[in-house]
């Protein structure tokens, strides 16, 4: 088990009353507006670039391509178990949301027939020239440690989500928040997203599909309210009632913990830090 389900409701409301960081939008007044004011500044763009995460890793000299626009992005596909990557830097002047910075991850574990461990790194700035070519430089390497960060995500999750004994089989799944479903020998889904209503929705697959999780986190500074920000998780699972609200609330606790990205501000990276220490001082008290 990952946590006692009454320590885990605990958890869970103490990190929803700190201002909800842990994939709530906070409360604050939404901040979206035309980007027509918004200041131009200098991006790197139409570089792309493959890397081992063994290499001291740098911009090559190749790219030195720079467009002025509202907003600068960099794309980090990282593979967690071949320890390899790739960045793409590009721009983005389309976008209305207002924001100074803002980190995503859409992450990919499988559990089998083989395990894997991925995830896509979209970081968006306007802070200042070439800040996405910056934030590269300094956070690379954070981003290519995480891999053992992320293997103790994965083992967390399995707890929840993976029986490796196929002797055990699947008989019931929720198909609502308390009531289930006979689902024998087929896998049990769940699938949450928080944008502004909150769903959660729970499913018995009637074929044995392979055991995985997607998750999407996105922090921003100022922290915003818009549509297109929001938090989510889906995940097929092997365990009999696995798809359980509890069960859910113990990923979601685990992914806000381990998630791993940093968006390089002093509000809301801080804030996200204080509570999860916070958490994992609670966990280890009452475990």
């Amino acid at each position: 088990m990952l946590y006692p389900t009454g320590l885990l409701l605990v958890l869970i409301t103490l990190a929803f009353a700190e201002n909800n960081v842990l994939f709530r939008r906070s409360t604050f007044e939404e901040n979206v507006h035309e980007t027509e004011n918004i200041a131009m500044i200098s991006c790197l763009h139409n570089c792309k670039f493959e890397f081992s995460f063994n290499d001291s890793v740098t911009v090559p000299s190749s790219c030195r391509s720079y467009l002025r626009s509202t907003k600068c992005t960099m794309i980090l596909e990282m593979d967690y178990m071949e320890n390899s990557g790739s960045v793409t830097f590009d721009l983005d002047d389309t976008t209305d949301i207002d924001f100074n910075s803002s980190i995503a991850v859409n992450a990919k574990f499988s559990f089998e027939p083989t395990i894997t461990r991925k995830s896509v790194w979209s970081y968006e700035c306007a802070t200042g020239n070439e800040c996405n070519a910056k934030y590269f430089k300094k956070y690379i390497s954070h981003y290519m440690n995480l891999t053992k960060e992320l293997e103790t995500l994965q083992f967390h999750l399995s707890d929840v989500l993976y029986a490796n004994n196929k002797s055990k089989t699947v008989e019931q799944c929720f198909n609502k928040q308390t009531t289930l479903e006979s689902c024998n020998d087929g896998t049990c889904m769940l699938s949450w997203n928080d944008s502004q209503n909150s769903t959660t929705t729970y499913t018995c697959q009637s074929t044995k599909n392979p055991v995985h999780i997607n998750y999407q986190v996105v922090k921003t500074d100022p922290i915003i309210t818009a549509p297109s920000v929001s938090n989510s998780i889906q995940y097929v699972c092997n365990i009999d009632k696995c798809n359980s609200y509890e069960g859910s609330l113990a990923v979601r606790l685990a992914v806000a913990v381990h998630w791993g990205g940093v968006l390089d501000t002093n509000s809301a990276s801080i804030r996200l830090f204080n509570v999860s220490l916070l958490l994992l001082t609670l966990i280890k008290f009452f475990i």
